[in-house]
């Protein structure tokens, strides 16, 4: 039940397996709540074209959010955002 291997839970996911706009819908219902700044980082698979891009911009402007910005998987030098290997 504990420990460094024990796998997490299901209700642990990372953000990439979230949806963007679910994401998104997050932080508008977060927002509300924050006095300055509020940002997302969306980040999307390495498949993802401009459409994607452009979606998650036009549903961060419908959803009136502060800020937001769009990583693409593989489009760095160097990773900053890297998935670790969870245990099976």
């Amino acid at each position: 039940m504990f420990g460094e291997k024990t796998p997490l839970p299901p209700c642990f996911v990372e953000a990439c397996d979230i949806d963007p706009v679910d994401q998104l819908r997050l932080q508008s219902a977060l927002q509300a709540h924050v006095d300055q700044s509020i940002s997302k980082t969306v980040r999307l698979p390495r498949d993802a074209d401009v459409d994607h891009y452009g979606h998650v911009f036009d549903q961060a402007y419908q959803l009136g959010l502060k800020g937001c910005t769009v990583f693409r998987a593989g489009s760095e030098r160097g990773n900053t955002l890297t998935a670790t290997d969870m245990p099976p």
